[in-house]
């Protein structure tokens, strides 16, 4: 991936991410909290300034319901059928049906 590309994709997890929280009435402190992150961070991410790491953007995902893939920009549908993984009781995945 090229310079141009990561800033791309920088920017549409940012007004993906704006949209998300804004469509469910978060704020950012609140959404930092249930991240478990500052509320500068969060602003950082909405404002393009910052990158998020792996482990963030897996947590996102799945507290807006929603794939990795969806937060990038790479599909257009924040709807995809779901079919949880359990092993033990416990959520280890989503097998995501398009």
């Amino acid at each position: 991936m090229d310079q141009n590309d990561k800033g791309t994709a920088r920017k549409v997890f940012s007004e993906t991410l704006q949209k998300l929280r804004a469509d469910r009435n978060l704020t950012q402190k609140q959404l930092a909290e249930i991240l478990e992150t500052s509320t500068s961070s969060v602003a950082m991410w909405e404002s393009a300034k910052r990158e998020t790491d792996f482990e963030t953007l897996c947590r996102i995902a799945d507290i807006f319901d929603v794939t990795i893939d969806y937060l990038l920009g790479r599909v257009s549908n924040e709807q995809h059928n779901k079919k949880l993984v359990m092993e033990n009781g416990e959520v280890v995945g989503y097998l995501v049906l398009y």
